[in-house]
């Protein structure tokens, strides 16, 4: 959900991504806007197998941390009930694939909830709570993972798919501790200061220069506008 703090021009270009699939399911342009480049949903063949995603984004936070239940930008549209955004884009594209994964930014207990409402989902690749799931959470028919926060872990999945039933197994799940030690409260601190400048520059009627971003991990595609 920080991509969106930097400013909508800013957002726009982050959708038009060279190297990945920018997924946004609830947050859409008013009117037609040619630099948005974000999909509802992507379909990849990996194998045999033809796996969906779909990507979904928390709500804005202000600077006291407390939800805004409102769009990021009055030019955006956005749904924050993810479940019914979730199964209007599976039947959408109902047929086009064999198993649907969610990459989402909505935390782990939103997502918990989202795969118990959506019998679809068979995967669901969280965010935003900065929750670490030594084994994957069963959720409906889902399972939910995530890998912490500040790339202190990095979380394989594997699964087994019957294309006959669509049922899908986990084959394997494996973590890797990356950093030994969570970031310093310095850090923490620097980097809350940063995102909240952004904030502020996102919403400013004036010229107010951006601050150096934090480092971000390296994520394989797709990505979730987040």
């Amino acid at each position: 959900n920080h991509d969106f703090a930097w400013s909508l021009d800013e957002l726009l270009d982050f959708t038009a991504d060279p190297h990945a699939v920018v997924l946004s399911a609830n947050h859409h342009p008013v009117a037609a806007e040619p630099r948005w480049h974000a999909e509802e949903a992507h379909v990849l063949q990996v194998g045999c197998v033809r796996v969906g995603f779909l990507g979904l984004t928390s709500t804005p936070w202000d600077e006291r941390d407390q939800v805004i239940h409102e769009p990021f930008y009055p030019e955006l549209t956005a749904n924050y009930d993810y479940a019914a955004e979730a199964r209007r884009v599976i039947d959408a594209h109902r047929g086009e694939a064999d198993i649907w994964v969610a990459v989402d930014h909505i935390g782990q207990s939103d997502d918990e909830a989202l795969a118990r409402a959506v019998p679809d989902l068979d995967v669901v690749l969280s965010g935003h709570s900065h929750t670490y799931t030594p084994s994957p959470v069963s959720a409906g028919s889902a399972v939910v993972i995530q890998s912490g926060s500040f790339a202190q872990f990095v979380v394989r999945l594997d699964v087994d798919v019957d294309l006959a039933t669509h049922a899908v197994t986990t084959a394997h799940y494996a973590t890797q501790l990356v950093a030994n030690e969570p970031p310093s409260r310095e850090v923490e601190a620097s980097w809350y200061v940063h995102a909240t400048v952004g904030v502020a520059a996102a919403t400013s009627t004036t010229s107010m220069p951006r601050p150096s971003r934090p480092p971000d991990a390296s994520v394989a595609q797709p990505t979730s506008a987040t």
